[in-house]
């Protein structure tokens, strides 16, 4: 039986709200644009999913430009086109929009 992660975030947005991108510099303790060029590719993700014995991952648009920032429905669908373990789900938030 296939192992799914049906909750994954891209750490990678198309834009991010500062107390956002503050919190997550906290955590990681370094710059994050640096950080994030290593870490949030296709395959890295598909390197951690392959070491964790998960066989695809449900990767979920945000688009919360209030709160944590943007990644478009669009942006996940071209970060999964790397590979068929990665899976897009679009998010419909109407009225923010």
């Amino acid at each position: 039986m296939p192992v799914i992660d049906f909750h994954l975030r891209l750490l990678k947005y198309e834009t991010y709200q500062p107390g956002a991108k503050g919190y997550l510099e906290s955590v990681i303790g370094e710059d994050m644009e640096g950080y994030i060029a290593q870490i949030a590719t296709p395959e890295v993700v598909v390197d951690m999913l392959e070491e964790s014995g998960v066989d695809y991952a449900v990767v979920l648009a945000e688009p919360s430009p209030i709160t944590t920032g943007m990644m478009s429905n669009e942006g996940v669908a071209e970060f999964c086109r790397a590979s068929e373990r990665l899976i897009p789900f679009a998010n419909i938030s109407l009225g923010i929009l």
